[in-house]
């Protein structure tokens, strides 16, 4: 976040806009921007369209400049890659790869240009939903993994997570193009996404470093419990059903509580790590949980 002071113009207040923001976005001087006032602040934003011009990147950090522009909407970016070295092609192609729609529709010896086939009228729940959906089946299917000692299955979901980052980035973008949604709720909305793609990491990170065996667990269960709680959790969000959001937090923290006195009970063994990371994840769901309101 950045401050800016107001400067008074004759009877009106301005305020600057840092250029690599404005660049950012493909706004110049006379573009126009859409402005709203709720009762936490101002919001600037460009209309829906308005970033779609054709913006323009170069180094350093090529790669991420390019998931900049995406996330604020851009649907053609240029990329110089005068300067840009082995390493830094590498990560920017990984970057293209994670962002869903964004394909490579030119390269030469000193540029390439992306184009980002998305439509950003897409329905922010519906891509938060495909997001549960994933993250559900990744809890019931590692602890699966986990209770058989099936290391391959374990890493097979957890390149899942793959999935649930490109979605995240998706959501992002949508829910910076919005209008429709009041801020608090754009911000709430924010943070719910930022917990699910936390719950993939947490699922993912079971298979790195995993032993090639380990004593078999009992997680499915749990998994199974959490992942119904997810749902519903979720749901809640999306309807705004904060009567009922307390009564599932305070059990998902119980849930939480009683996997970390599993994970206590042999510490140092991979399942105890396993244990520690579903208490973890029930964690999360709370957090969920109290962005209902």
């Amino acid at each position: 976040m950045r401050s800016r002071k107001l400067v008074r113009i004759g009877s009106s207040l301005f305020v600057s806009i840092p250029a690599e923001w404005a660049r950012s976005l493909g706004l110049s001087e006379g573009s126009e921007v859409l402005m709203d006032m709720d009762g936490e602040g101002i919001t600037l934003r460009p209309p829906r369209g308005a970033a779609g011009r054709r913006v323009s990147v170069g180094p350093p950090a090529v790669h991420r400049k390019l998931l900049a522009a995406y996330l604020n909407g851009c649907s053609e970016i240029e990329v110089s890659l005068s300067g840009v070295g082995r390493g830094d092609l590498e990560k920017l192609e990984r970057v293209a790869s994670s962002l869903i729609g964004l394909e490579k529709v030119y390269q030469g010896s000193d540029r390439a240009v992306y184009a980002c086939f998305v439509d950003d009228n897409q329905d922010a729940g519906s891509i938060s939903g495909r997001m549960v959906d994933t993250l559900s089946g990744m809890l019931v299917d590692a602890a699966r993994a986990l209770d058989s000692v099936d290391r391959g299955g374990l890493e097979e979901v957890a390149e899942r997570d793959a999935v649930i980052d490109k979605l995240y980035f998706l959501l992002v973008r949508v829910l910076r193009s919005t209008v429709e949604l009041p801020r608090a709720k754009l911000m709430d909305f924010r943070a719910m996404s930022k917990v699910l793609e936390r719950i993939g990491d947490e699922v993912s990170g079971l298979a790195s470093g995993a032993p090639e065996s380990w004593n078999p667990t009992s997680l499915w269960a749990y998994a199974s419990e959490e992942a119904a709680m997810l749902r519903k959790a979720h749901s809640m969000f999306l309807e705004g059903r904060h009567e009922d959001a307390e009564a599932l937090g305070e059990e998902a923290w119980s849930l939480s509580c009683e996997l970390l006195a599993e994970a206590a009970r042999e510490p140092g063994d991979f399942g105890a790590r396993a244990a520690h990371a579903y208490s973890a994840v029930a964690g999360l769901i709370k957090d969920v949980t109290d962005l209902i309101v």
